[in-house]
C-alpha cells in the first residue's frame, strides 16, 4: 500500500524512516490494521446489501436485539 504522504519538513520526513525501521514496526502496525478492521466491521453488520434480486423476488428478514421469541416473524 503506498498512499504517498508527503512530510511537512525533513525532521517529520526523518522521524517517521525512524519509526518504521524499528524493529517490530510491521507487525504492530498489522495489529493495528486488523484491530480497524474488527472496529469497522461492527458498523458494517448493521447494513445488509442484497445482489441479484429481481422484480418478484421476496426477501425476510428478521431482526431480534431484546432476545425475545420471534413467532411468524413477530417477536412476542
Amino acid at each position: 500500500i503506498n498512499h504517498n504522504v508527503r512530510p511537512d519538513s525533513m525532521l517529520i520526513l526523518h522521524a517517521a524512516k525512524d519509526v518504521v525501521s524499528e524493529e517490530g514496526f510491521q507487525e504492530l502496525l498489522d495489529n493495528v490494521r486488523d484491530r480497524i478492521d474488527e472496529i469497522e466491521s461492527l458498523h458494517r453488520t448493521r447494513e445488509l446489501t442484497f445482489k441479484d434480486v429481481d422484480q418478484g423476488d421476496r426477501i425476510n428478514v428478521t431482526v431480534d436485539k431484546g432476545g425475545g421469541n420471534i413467532l411468524g416473524g413477530r417477536i412476542v
